[in-house]
């Protein structure tokens, strides 16, 4: 008797650790979250194979907000109606897939569990009384939750039923439903939205465009806040079948331009029933990419890669809404056009016409679409479209360079930045910075280093000063300085600066004035050591004297307008000579302090800079060198903040550059190189390094060519000649 009932116990053991499976057809033992399955990463995968998906169709899949039970429809089982079937996590284990109670003889399908788990809603072609004659569409049910047990259910939303197809419910935090219908005929199906209004449903309303469009949209799952909205549809440009799409909401309430999710989501087969986890980590969706009408799954970090940076109409509200008189006389930011890349698509504000490749935006005159990234935005500057010059923009949530985060209203300051570059040189065409010259700049030394640190640090504290007296004895301190610095500059580099001040200057204090920052409420962009210092510092004085001349001559911007000639310290100098000062100037502490630094700093960075220089030599791969002296190479773009003047004269591009003449072109991105130039500023010499693939040479053109990510080079040579891995051309 003992033995018999010791095996009993172990048995029972053995039965509640699920290591023993009574199940007469093996059924596999799950444990853990998600079904005990792997998480998926970015690469999609069919979810819970031979327990959830079989050789039938499964869809429409969600697990309730504790994760631990799952639902899914079941279809394709011979003799048998779609039904609506659950796991639950029992004893940590997975119980085998059964139907739901109330899911027996009718059509049950698309279910979806409301956020707070509480009720089920779903799709059934289940008679709504006794005696009622065989349904042949569906409606929705609601089913509410009594323990373990969901209820007998009861028709949901009558106010939004239809006598056509009613599928895939969703109801969101609000009480709001979003379904899609072929209210429109059998032929068609869009997706709707029935507000909860006063404790019941409303009427249906059609989503409109871009979200339905002449084609079949269905299947819309709509997260809890309703910000976004993913959905499936048979529009052209897909991957065939149908597609699942993103859009999110834009704070007017309008949709985004829908997203096709791509091609690991998307196939030649159709995607549908797309769903979130309740904790928002993982897709799920249903596919016949395999063969078969399984349930996939994977990461749900793509999507907000999908979504846009910042909402453009919001940003571009705030553009507008600027009162730009103050900001400058006569400058409008509704009369400049404006090129924005959202970080999915672009779009054309302010434009009288409709560029080749764009679509009218409905309901927003002047404003065009263009999917994906045009071609003309590169980054925040101004370009030419046709004979338009336009303001182009690249949203992003922080700055490259300092990682300072940008909020809406800081974007919208970018964009007023270059729109009054636009304006700038569209009313005074002589505000040009010779930027150039920073390529042949005298070599940095301690002196100068130091003047310039003492001059900035002196417009600083003026810029700061609230006290007329103690405003204007700061800035004579610091013009005191700049003349010392000047006067040791060779005189074609002087004007340099106070034409940056002019240009650079005026847009950034623009910029700042309209993102409502203070004057020290910007990054240092470089270390101040020349060249990129030295423009740095262009662009920080230029603002600090714009801010200085509002608070001693608030008229001054109408005597720059009046006579463009004038630079901004000549209208300060002239202005703090008429009022009264207070005698302003460093202690011995302060000057010995910042000369120290500035040894400290300058020693580091020949340091630095040596260093940066060996490891270009020493990277491995391929090395072209080009001769040009015969027929040099103009300079096209490079980037002033990201160069170095090494001790031999030549000049390290870590970003970008571009330059071609008759003999070809070049464009380099992201890769760096080494250039020579004559007095001309044009290329007599170029180097580069770290090729991962030798360049292609065409011995009947006579053309060398390198085409990569980082570089675009097509050069017809004279002479070229290889040494393992150098290649040597002469133009």
């Amino acid at each position: 008797m003992k033995s018999i009932l010791t095996a009993i116990i172990l048995i029972l053991f053995l039965i509640q650790n699920g290591d023993c499976q009574t199940n007469p057809k093996d059924f596999p033992v799950l444990r853990g979250p998600y079904i005990g399955q792997t998480p998926p990463g970015n690469q999609s995968k069919v979810f819970a194979p031979g327990f959830v998906s079989t050789e039938f169709g499964e869809l429409n899949s969600v697990f309730n907000r504790d994760g631990n039970e799952f639902y899914f429809s079941r279809r394709g089982v011979p003799g048998k109606q779609s039904k609506i079937m659950v796991t639950r996590l029992e004893n940590y284990i997975w119980t085998e897939p059964e139907s739901v109670g109330f899911s027996t003889s009718c059509s049950d399908i698309d279910l979806f569990v409301t956020p707070d788990g509480l009720s089920m809603v779903f799709c059934s072609n289940r008679i709504h009384q006794k005696g009622d004659g065989v349904k042949t569409d569906h409606d929705f049910w609601i089913s509410k939750r009594e323990g373990k047990k969901w209820a007998e259910p009861q028709l949901f939303a009558k106010e939004a039923l239809s006598e056509f197809e009613d599928y895939f419910p969703i109801v969101t935090n609000s009480g709001n439903l979003y379904f899609n219908s072929q209210r429109g005929g059998r032929a068609t199906n869009d997706i709707y939205c029935s507000r909860f209004i006063d404790g019941k449903y409303s009427g249906a309303e059609k989503l409109p465009e871009p979200v339905n469009t002449q084609y079949r949209e269905f299947d819309a799952f709509v997260n809890p806040d309703e910000k976004m909205i993913l959905f499936s549809t048979e529009r052209p440009g897909g991957f065939g079948g149908s597609d699942i799409y993103v859009s999110f909401k834009r704070p007017d309430g309008s949709w985004s331009e829908p997203k096709n999710l791509g091609s690991d989501i998307n196939s030649a087969q159709s995607e549908y029933g797309a769903t979130l986890s309740p904790d928002g980590k993982y897709f799920f969706y249903t596919s016949g990419k395999n063969g078969n009408e399984d349930i996939f799954w994977v990461s749900a970090e793509f999507i907000e890669k999908l979504k846009p940076v910042e909402d453009v109409f919001k940003v571009m509200e705030l553009v507008t809404g600027q009162k730009n008189a103050s900001l400058w006389p006569n400058f409008s930011s509704t009369e400049i056009p404006v090129l924005v890349f959202d970080s999915i698509n672009t779009w054309l504000f302010h434009s009288e016409i409709k560029p080749d490749g764009f679509t009218e935006v409905k309901n927003h005159p002047g404003v065009y679409f263009f999917s994906g990234q045009h071609p003309l935005v590169r980054g925040n500057t101004i370009t030419r479209m046709g004979d338009t010059w336009v303001a182009t923009s690249i949203f992003s949530t922080y700055a490259r360079r300092t990682g300072e985060r940008y909020t809406a209203k800081d974007l919208a300051g970018i964009i007023i930045h270059e729109q009054f570059h636009i304006y700038s040189r569209n009313k005074h065409p002589r505000w040009v910075p010779n930027d150039g010259l920073l390529l042949l700049y005298p070599a940095e030394t301690e002196d100068a280093l130091f003047l310039r640190r003492i001059e900035k640090e002196a417009f600083k504290r003026a810029a700061t000063s609230e006290k007329p007296e103690d405003i204007c004895g700061w800035v004579k301190e610091g013009l005191k300085y700049r003349g010392q610095r000047m006067s040791s500059l060779p005189p074609a580099f002087r004007p340099y600066e106070p034409d940056l001040q002019r240009t650079e200057g005026l847009s950034d204090y623009i910029e700042k004035v309209a993102r409502g920052l203070d004057p020290l409420n910007a990054s240092e962009i470089t270390n101040g050591i020349a060249p990129a210092g030295v423009r740095d510092l262009g662009y920080v004085e230029g603002r600090w004297i714009a801010m200085i001349l509002d608070k001693v001559n608030p008229g001054w911007k109408t005597i720059l307008e009046a006579c463009d000639t004038l630079y901004l310290e000549n209208i300060l100098k002239n202005v703090v000579s008429d009022l009264p000062s207070e005698s302003k100037s460093f202690s011995s502490v302060e000057i010995d302090k910042i000369k120290s630094e500035t040894n400290s700093d300058l020693l580091h960075w020949r340091e630095k800079q040596k260093k940066e220089v060996e490891q270009f030599d020493q990277l491995p791969g391929f090395r072209v060198e080009i001769n040009a002296s015969s027929k040099p190479l103009n300079i096209r773009i490079f980037e002033p903040l990201e160069i170095e003047i090494l001790d031999d004269g030549s000049v390290f591009h870590r970003l970008i550059f571009s330059a071609g003449n008759a003999s070809g072109s070049l464009r380099i991105m992201n890769q760096p190189c080494i250039t020579w130039f004559d007095n001309a500023l044009r290329i007599e010499k170029l180097v580069l390094n770290g090729l991962k693939e030798a360049p292609e040479i065409n011995e009947n053109e006579n053309k060398l060519i390198i085409r990569n990510t980082n570089i675009t080079l097509e050069l017809k040579y004279l002479k070229i000649s290889q040494n393992g891995s150098v290649y040597s051309i002469e133009l």
